[in-house]
């Protein structure tokens, strides 16, 4: 695979520092045991809207605001102690419109510098599975490879006029240079819209610019399945 373009690009974003094509971006990794003060974390979590806590003290969740110039974008996030030992980490970054949050929820950017302070080594590197998820309208965009299209001869047979309207690329040896793992691109045709999906293979570490390095890590990749459409094309 060739060097991603840049996405500034090809961007211009209506919704602050995110891309308005971006749905969800997900981060999960682990922490090995004895890493995390989970008790700590939990002490500074307790008593705040949006957060729950499991019933024996081994896990928390709960939601978080987003930023200024963040529109509707905001977070979710799950810590839970892994039956192997050490703690499960679950951060999700999304559009969906969560409505407004009551005085007292942390910012993203407060609950992660809470997660980090949490961390006995916060400047390490974490290996964690990235899931991203964008949308995009027909009329402005199409995939760089073209769907959908007619299959082969042999499904032929299939009733209803068949065709391939998504593709599935797999990536064998994934890395620190190339960390795509698989890239899921789907159009419909009814909703003209195209449906690109993500997993990506990356060392995270924890610190409040999280959000930012997800987005941009993922956008990054955008260029190789969807571009602009040419005006008069």
């Amino acid at each position: 695979m060739s060097e991603p373009r840049d996405a500034a690009a090809i961007e211009p974003t209506s919704r602050g520092p995110f891309p308005p094509y971006l749905d969800e971006i997900t981060a999960t990794l682990k922490f090995d045991e004895g890493e995390l003060a989970f008790a700590d974390l939990l002490t500074g979590l307790e008593g705040k809207p949006t957060v729950s806590t499991r019933t024996d003290g081994g896990g928390v969740r709960g939601a978080a605001r987003g930023m200024p110039g963040w529109g509707s974008v905001h977070t979710h996030y799950t810590l839970q102690r892994a039956a192997a030992g050490g703690y499960l980490f679950e951060f999700e970054l999304t559009s969906k419109s969560h409505g407004k949050f009551a005085r007292g929820v942390p910012s993203t950017r407060q609950f992660l510098s809470m997660l980090r302070d949490s961390i006995n080594d916060p400047s390490r590197k974490r290996a964690a599975i990235l899931g991203a998820h964008f949308s995009f309208s027909m009329d402005e965009w199409q995939p760089t490879v073209p769907l959908p299209f007619i299959p082969p001869d042999t499904l032929d047979h299939i009733p209803g006029v068949p065709k391939i309207s998504g593709l599935d690329f797999s990536f064998s040896e994934p890395g620190s240079e190339q960390p795509l793992v698989r890239a899921f691109v789907t159009t419909y045709d009814h909703q003209k819209e195209i449906v690109v999906r993500l997993l990506i293979a990356h060392s995270l570490v924890i610190g409040p610019d999280v959000p930012d390095s997800l987005v941009e890590l993922a956008t990054n990749y955008v260029p190789h399945f969807v571009r602009r459409r040419v005006i008069n094309e």
